[in-house]
């Protein structure tokens, strides 16, 4: 059941930065940065920015693949894979 809503997201994240996950089926997905595409050297803080982006980013995944009512697959540049399912409807 594909859809002509659009559908936005924002995550807060660490460092004071946020993520605001935009999805359309006719434009696909965007994110866009606030304050800024983030820019974070430490190791330990990229990882830590990167999960909380990956989970900010499930989560609204998630709510794709339920309107839509399939998977959604996330494929990384770095190689990293994912697939979404729709959440289950009580």
């Amino acid at each position: 059941m594909l859809t002509d809503k659009p559908f936005r997201q924002t995550a807060a994240l660490p460092f004071s930065y946020r993520a605001t996950f935009r999805w359309s089926q006719a434009a696909g997905l965007k994110v866009l940065w606030q304050p800024d595409v983030p820019c974070i050297r430490s190791p330990g803080a990229q990882r830590k920015f990167r999960d909380a982006y990956n989970a900010a980013r499930r989560s609204f995944m998630t709510d794709i693949a339920t309107v839509v009512g399939g998977s959604a697959l996330i494929l990384d540049i770095d190689g990293k894979t994912e697939i979404v399912r729709p959440a289950s409807k009580h």
